[in-house]
């Protein structure tokens, strides 16, 4: 595949999880995360400032997904 189509297809998995995070769904909240950590990994092989502003997105995703506000959110929501 070429980078425009993976470049395409990622935004449109981020279009998703926000739709149905919106939504209520708890699986597009863990896939957030997964995919938040994934990027501060690969970061890791990268420049110290990318890996820095990926591992505060991270913290910063993880205390608003994982606060007990939102854990009320999502499980209020029937999958």
């Amino acid at each position: 595949m070429t980078d425009v189509v993976w470049a395409g297809l990622v935004r449109v998995i981020a279009i998703v999880c926000g739709v149905c995070m919106l939504r209520g769904r708890n699986w597009a909240r863990w896939l957030v995360m997964v995919w938040i950590a994934f990027h501060v990994v690969v970061s890791g092989f990268h420049s110290f400032p990318e890996l820095a502003v990926h591992a505060l997105l991270f913290v910063v995703f993880a205390y608003v997904l994982l606060r007990p506000q939102a854990t009320e959110y999502f499980r209020r929501t029937v999958e």
